[in-house]
């Protein structure tokens, strides 16, 4: 089912295909077009609804993604990727499809989850089982970790 605050009602867009279904969805936002985009935790992939007509489509690299977790869309309109066991974050270009390494994180315990940028553009990463906070400056290509005392790691 699919709820539109501008229509103000629910209605029925289809089903979701077995493959979608058993591949532990964990990650859901919205792009600038209203298009929903999805991470299939276990299924490696990717994916995209569009709302208007239902249609669903997937996407993963040649090699599939590690536990895709959280997606966060960057002001140049791509997608960022937390992948989750491999320890780094990839971006999704949707209009060239393509998969690009970000950034990897020191710690193999690390393990990956959320991405917020800040407002000088450095994306903060959670690393939920080390207690500490990755921090990537795109424009040095540095990657440094700040503790949970406050100490930074580089």
């Amino acid at each position: 089912f699919f709820f539109s605050s501008r229509r103000r009602h629910t209605r029925y867009i289809g089903d979701w295909s077995s493959d979608v279904c058993s591949s532990d969805l964990v990650s859901l936002t919205r792009d600038q077009d209203g298009m929903l985009w999805f991470a299939e935790s276990q299924g490696g992939k990717i994916g995209v609804i569009d709302p208007n007509t239902g249609k669903i489509r997937e996407f993963a690299p040649a090699s599939p993604l590690n536990e895709p977790f959280f997606l966060l869309f960057d002001k140049d309109g791509s997608l960022l990727i937390s992948e989750h066991t491999a320890l780094r974050i990839v971006r999704f270009n949707p209009y060239l499809e393509t998969f690009s390494s970000v950034v990897s994180v020191n710690d193999p315990n690390s393990l990956p989850f959320a991405i917020a940028p800040d407002k000088f553009g450095n994306l903060w990463i959670a690393q939920h089982t080390t207690d500490r906070l990755g921090i990537y400056d795109p424009q040095k290509d540095e990657f440094a970790e700040l503790n949970k005392i406050g100490r930074a790691h580089v």
